[in-house]
């Protein structure tokens, strides 16, 4: 069987036909059964989204429109989180598009995007693409998005490495929310999302703790050993106790010399005598075991 042409390299996965037409790909190419149509004028290679994670698929997919959007509209709420590089929840892997446009024009009608007609809306452009800002984004999201999740997305634009924001500039944004839809939830979700923060099931695991009745544990605070140095930095720490509680994600385990470093640095963790406490995907599953786990840590260290 014949292959079909290559697209040029310049267009990259996504492209409108005008662009594919000036840089030389021919009508019949441009009707292969390897280019996907999600919008009129728009073409993307076949399978160019197997295998991202939720916040990759949507900006992938705000690309494929990009071509189209008016130059007065921007991508707002869960489409710009994405596209600032915000980790979400993987159930919206399939979320439609959310497009603002102005007050004085229709929203856009278009399957597979949402129209929206937010005021005093602040444009950027992150990696080519026009977007409202990332505090904004998580206030306009509330509406589609549980408290949990908005804790969650909180704790990752507050996040301990490159942060987007601070956590002042949430809190300021909740105040202001007044009656928009989702207000509640984003007044209810401030009180819990906190900065220094690494991955969202850092995030998760703080919840059940604190919901199961535990004091609230530090955020990536510093372990360190009887002479004050630190010897590296827990994802939950009870200080006064000296218990390290530490989420394993799959990257622990992805490779041979991952492994070593994280059973040398628990050990040296261990010599300086705090106890560690590990949880894992499982354990939001049948969180029992690590929750008694932990009474008896804090017991036996009281």
């Amino acid at each position: 069987m014949r292959r079909p042409a290559p697209i040029p390299p310049e267009l990259g996965s996504a492209f409108s036909v005008a662009a594919a037409r000036a840089a030389g790909v021919s009508d019949r190419r441009l009707r292969g059964r390897d280019l996907e149509r999600p919008y009129r004028g728009i073409r993307v290679v076949a399978s160019a989204t197997a295998g991202l994670p939720t916040e990759a698929r949507i900006v992938e997919a705000a690309r494929r429109y990009h071509a189209r959007l008016p130059a007065d509209h921007v991508f707002c709420g869960i489409t710009a989180l994405a596209i600032h590089g915000v980790d979400l929840p993987a159930r919206l892997s399939a979320e439609q598009l959310h497009v603002n446009g102005p007050l004085d024009r229709a929203r856009p009608v278009i399957p597979g995007v949402i129209g929206h007609r937010f005021s005093d809306v602040q444009s950027f452009e992150v990696d080519g693409l026009r977007v409202v800002s990332v505090v904004q984004a998580w206030v306009q999201a509330a509406p589609r998005l549980t408290i949990d999740e908005l804790v969650e997305v909180g704790d990752a634009i507050v996040r301990r490495k490159n942060p987007l924001a601070t956590i002042q500039d949430l809190v300021m944004a909740a105040a202001a929310a007044g009656r928009r839809p989702g207000a509640n939830r984003l007044r209810e979700a401030i009180r819990w999302v906190r900065p220094r923060t690494d991955a969202p099931p850092e995030t998760r695991l703080r919840l059940l703790i604190i919901r199961a009745g535990f004091p609230e544990p530090e955020v990536n605070a510093p372990i360190r050993d009887a002479s004050g140095h630190v010897l590296g930095h827990g994802d939950l720490v009870y200080s006064p106790w000296r218990i390290d509680i530490e989420h394993d994600g799959e990257y622990h385990f992805a490779t041979p010399e991952q492994g070593r470093h994280d059973l040398d640095r628990q050990a040296s963790f261990v010599r300086a005598g705090w106890l560690p406490l590990h949880a894992h995907r499982g354990t939001f599953i049948r969180p029992k075991l690590f929750l008694d786990d932990l009474a008896r840590a804090i017991h036996s260290r009281s």
